[in-house]
């Protein structure tokens, strides 16, 4: 924050800082850079903003000028999944007790909250089906912001 809002921001007033000057702030950060800050290193400076904006606006009662900006488009990431051939070998080699665990990881497409949180009174084998009501992360338990969702449908993935 220190070097990257307060020398652009810094001596104006909160409820002084505009749409304008946010767009200008980002553009000026990613000329400045050269193409060595990411997209999504801009967002997050843009999103620090945002949070103090907000909370200024809440206590100062102002509207927040950030509310319609959005975020520069980020590239994807680029993710190369193990193969069929690689998940089996995986699974032959891996110590027992973890080989239902990966199963899981591998072949549902939950998250791993969603598996560190899922408890089996959500887990249908009649039904083949797994409902995702809550997560697990950090040490702490959290419900899923839908009501749940059903993951996985199907026969047996083995």
């Amino acid at each position: 924050m220190d070097k990257r809002l307060k020398p652009h921001f810094g001596e104006m007033e909160v409820s002084q800082i505009t749409k304008a000057d946010i767009l200008k702030y980002r553009s000026s950060v990613a000329k400045q850079s050269d193409g060595s800050l990411k997209p999504k290193t801009i967002n997050k400076f843009i999103k620090c903003l945002n949070m103090i904006m907000s909370e200024a606006a809440d206590r100062f009662n102002f509207t927040p000028p950030h509310l319609n900006i959005k975020p520069l488009k980020e590239e994807k990431v680029h993710i190369e999944p193990f193969s069929i051939d690689e998940v089996n070998l995986i699974l032959q080699k891996v110590r027992p007790d973890w080989r239902d665990y990966l199963l899981v990881r591998f072949f549902t497409g939950m998250r791993t909250g969603e598996i560190d949180g899922l408890k089996w009174e959500n887990v249908d084998f009649t039904r083949s089906e797994i409902l995702v009501r809550e997560t697990y992360s950090l040490g702490k338990w959290e419900y899923t912001k839908n009501d749940g969702s059903i993951r996985y449908r199907g026969g047996s993935p083995t």
